[in-house]
């Protein structure tokens, strides 16, 4: 791969581990969630309220880890304003999730079966549009990294 010039390369390196270390990050809240949307169903059986209440656990979760892991490099910024565009981001990709995980469960015998596919599908669905207003927006870099054209570095 050719890149014009050396900060071109360290951004898309950077952006590709933060790509990774967001999706281990949103895996481990796709285990939150899971454990909510289990418990709920285990006591009252509704997917819809399962889901509603496992997505501000997970989301809360999600952006702790983000902030301190995935994004750390951004600065610091209020914690209520970024939590709070984080939420915002994060409704966003919740229309596409809900959007696939509910068809995938009314619409077809084996997701109602086995309802954790289709929270999965939806999950799947939201990551790349997630990551993207979380990088882009969310946690946006406020410096620029200076790298010098000297090759005998």
């Amino acid at each position: 791969m050719s890149y014009p010039n050396k900060s071109t390369k360290i951004e898309s390196t950077r952006t590709f581990g933060q790509f990774i270390k967001f999706g281990l990050v949103g895996t481990s809240g796709m285990v939150v969630a899971f454990l909510v949307i289990n418990l709920v169903m285990l006591t009252i059986k509704d997917f819809i309220i399962a889901n509603v209440i496992a997505f501000p656990v997970a989301v809360t979760w999600n952006f702790f880890w983000n902030r301190k892991f995935t994004f750390s490099q951004t600065g610091n910024p209020s914690l209520i304003k970024q939590w709070i565009m984080f939420v915002c981001a994060s409704l966003v990709g919740l229309v596409g999730n809900w959007a696939i995980a509910f068809s995938l469960y009314f619409g077809l015998d084996i997701f109602r079966q086995h309802y954790n596919l289709a929270v999965i599908c939806g999950v799947l669905a939201g990551y790349l549009l997630n990551f993207a207003i979380a990088k882009c927006i969310v946690f946006e870099t406020k410096y620029t990294v200076v790298i010098s054209d000297d090759t005998s570095l």
